[in-house]
């Protein structure tokens, strides 16, 4: 598969129902090679409170000039949402060619959020 420059792409863990409570690290891996941006989207998986704008939405933006993503403030809520995550950053290279299931497990810089802005410098 091609993933374009820039792709900010969420690759695990891999959840079997809407609402199953994630308590290991999402793993999100940045292909470099140009700017780029994504926002991860959650709500309670069970209704239609979205509708209502019960949901969360944590943008990231990766410069690839300065190899930083900065994961922006969390914007929104919902009833029992997780306050705290874990995310798994993998910079995966415009030569390297890895697999999708094999991301999960190559080096990564691992990172606290809890809803403030996080700025992550690699290399």
């Amino acid at each position: 598969m091609y993933i374009k420059a820039g792709s900010i792409l969420p690759v695990g863990p891999e959840i079997e129902y809407t609402d199953q409570k994630l308590n290991e690290a999402i793993t999100i891996a940045i292909y470099e090679g140009a700017d780029g941006s994504f926002t991860l989207y959650e709500d309670e998986g069970l209704n239609y409170n979205y509708e209502k704008g019960e949901c969360t939405m944590i943008p990231f933006k990766w410069d690839d000039k300065n190899k930083t993503l900065t994961i922006d403030a969390r914007k929104g809520s919902y009833k029992e949402m997780q306050k705290e995550r874990i995310f798994k950053l993998v910079l995966v290279s415009a030569p390297d060619k890895i697999s999708i299931d094999d991301i999960k497990e190559v080096d990564h810089k691992a990172a606290t959020y809890r809803g403030d802005q996080l700025v992550i410098q690699f290399q």
